[in-house]
């Protein structure tokens, strides 16, 4: 397994659920808006 890719509304759960399963499965855990919103 490459990539899990979690969509949903605001305030859904999603960050909750994606850093349970990266805990889990010991899987490196990224946000988008933490790619989007970097300097420059």
């Amino acid at each position: 397994m490459d990539r899990i890719f979690i969509a949903g509304n605001g305030g859904s759960g999603k960050s909750w659920l994606t850093k349970h399963l990266a805990t889990k499965l010991l899987l490196p855990l990224t946000h988008l808006d933490d790619l989007h919103w970097l300097p420059g």
